[in-house]
């Protein structure tokens, strides 16, 4: 078991504290939500608010769940087939002349 934050920080200070206790909770709190956000995301294909009304998840811990889990942001996905846009290839051969025109 982990010790509380506030044990670690007083036992060892700064040095001691690196935020693995606060990542751990973290995931405790939201595994079982995590499942219902990356469902309601990949099936319907919404945003957070929308995802933390459905669902009861607040907003914010929606928004991290898809972060961790690398999922795109929706305007980087194409709005039929839920696909990420991948950026098109930019020529690298430019025409320059000696005078414009």
């Amino acid at each position: 078991m982990h010790a509380s934050v506030g044990e670690t920080f007083r036992s060892s200070g700064r040095v001691g504290f690196d935020g693995s206790i606060v990542a751990a909770a973290f995931d405790a709190v939201t595994h079982p939500a995590r499942a219902r956000v990356l469902e309601a995301r990949t099936g319907l294909r919404r945003g957070p608010d929308w995802i933390a009304d459905e669902t009861g998840v607040p907003a914010r811990t929606v928004t991290r769940i898809l972060r961790r889990q690398g999922l795109a942001l929706l305007y980087e996905l194409d709005s039929i087939t839920g696909e990420k846009i991948r950026a098109s290839k930019t020529t690298a051969v430019r025409y320059e002349r000696a005078r414009p025109g």
